[in-house]
């Protein structure tokens, strides 16, 4: 008999400075959690920045590249039950407003990609 686990994989997304002034610098959390039975293999996130905000740093379990406004991340290659993948981009943003900021994951057990979307607000000082 061969019992095989569930894949349950999921995304947070946090703004820790919101709202925010223009011009400085705000932090977003992104967090994956395997809630499932069997480990998820092939971790894979990909941010996608709003017109006029720019990356400043960004620590992460693995390297990254920046391509226009999207931050993609390295593929995370095993993430066991129980466990997580913590994510922390600092932006700065050049214009005022409500804006959004998202976040695909996708992994090997997954037939469809995962989205979330943060909403913050950023103002003129």
């Amino acid at each position: 008999v061969k019992v095989e686990g569930v894949p349950a994989i999921s995304v947070e997304v946090v703004d820790l400075d919101d709202p925010s002034p223009v011009g400085s610098e705000a932090t977003y959390e992104v967090r994956v959690l395997n809630q499932g039975t069997c480990p998820c293999t092939g971790i894979q996130i990909v941010v996608s920045m709003p017109e006029g905000m720019e990356l400043r740093e960004a620590s992460a379990p693995g390297p990254y590249k920046v391509q226009g406004q999207q931050v993609q991340f390295a593929s995370f290659p095993r993430l066991a039950t129980k466990a997580d993948l913590v994510y922390r981009l600092k932006v700065k943003s050049r214009v005022a407003g409500d804006v959004r900021f998202r976040v695909q994951l996708t992994c090997d057990q997954l037939q469809q990609p995962v989205f979330k979307e943060e909403s913050s607000r950023f103002y003129k000082p």
